[in-house]
């Protein structure tokens, strides 16, 4: 988790770090297996996010907005995948 200054210039190697990691990456993951977990008996997708997805610290900004992005994301697949396996 690195620390940002949301009300300063922001770090661009920082911010493309974490998204890349918090949000891209567990997506990248994802899409890379779901058809193969939609063909099994019995499958689940787990993503682990933080309290501060909803309760965010102002000193980290950006990780804050990361993990309520990949909450968020979450709660779409799980919608779009209600029918499957």
């Amino acid at each position: 988790m690195a620390i940002d200054d949301a009300g300063g210039a922001v770090d661009d190697d920082v911010l493309i770090s974490t998204l890349t990691s918090n949000l891209a990456g567990p997506i990248r993951m994802t899409s890379a297996l779901i058809e193969h977990f939609k063909k099994q008996p019995s499958a689940t997708v787990i993503n682990v996010s933080s309290v501060l997805g909803f309760v965010p610290l102002a000193l980290s900004a950006g990780y804050s907005s990361t993990k309520a992005a990949l909450h968020s994301y979450t709660q779409s697949q799980r919608y779009k995948l209600t029918a499957t396996s």
